[in-house]
């Protein structure tokens, strides 16, 4: 039997129109799931929240997949508790621009500082600590040549990472996320604010990401150069 080739136009379409049905009926269950009384603005933000994590999982994974147990270890010691204060400064810092700017320009810039002023607070702290143990098993106090040599050292330890972090890759992806969570806010029928400042404060652990890449990256230049000096003696 011959069939017409104006039907089959039509068939496809409606084809598309069920698949186009079926994905809009899924997605408005996975935002409403659970929540019968959700308000449009909190289901812009769930939503983000659920692609933003999707979106920053394979960094994880690809930052901390091939590594082991102690390493990861190692590192949460080293950084948990700065961290841990800069995630605080950040949220901090990013709610109150969201507060009195309302504009994500000015929460990606405030909420790097704040979490630059926390992360940093707690590692200089560590690191005037331990130079100070090791002066006092010299039978020596610390100086202000000590300190500045701390100083020194630890704009080795981080000084490209932040640079590059602080300057560029931080900001960047805060505002981004602000911009983000402002349009879905606004799409899903909201003022947008507070997803501005949820999708900025997500968006600051990708740049965590990237940041601690970067600071491992340059510390394994740095031992690779001092072996070098070292063989060359």
């Amino acid at each position: 039997m011959n069939v017409s080739q104006s039907s089959l136009p039509s068939a496809e379409s409606s084809t598309e129109s069920s698949k186009s049905s079926g994905a809009e009926s899924l997605f408005e269950y996975s935002l409403t799931t659970g929540y019968p009384d959700m308000d449009h603005e909190s289901r812009g933000l769930r939503l983000y929240a659920l692609s933003s994590v999707a979106l920053c999982a394979p960094l994880f994974m690809t930052h901390t997949g091939t590594t082991s147990t102690s390493w990861i270890g190692s590192r949460i010691k080293k950084y948990g508790a700065a961290e841990a204060l800069g995630t605080i400064a950040s949220a901090i810092g990013v709610a109150t621009a969201t507060v009195v700017f309302d504009s994500p320009v000015w929460v990606a810039i405030i909420g790097t500082l704040s979490e630059n002023v926390g992360f940093y607070s707690v590692i200089l702290y560590n690191e005037f600590r331990t130079a100070s143990k090791n002066l006092a098993a010299q039978g020596r106090s610390p100086s202000w040549k000590s300190r500045l040599n701390v100083i020194g050292s630890t704009c080795v330890t981080f000084g490209v990472a932040e640079s590059v972090d602080s300057l560029f890759t931080r900001p960047t992806l805060l505002g981004l996320g602000g911009y983000t969570g402002e349009l879905l806010g606004h799409l899903a029928g909201g003022t947008g604010q507070v997803a501005m400042g949820v999708g900025a404060f997500l968006c600051k652990f990708a740049a965590d990401v990237v940041y601690y890449s970067m600071v491992e990256i340059q510390g394994a230049a740095v031992r690779t150069i001092s072996d070098v000096k070292r063989s060359s003696r």
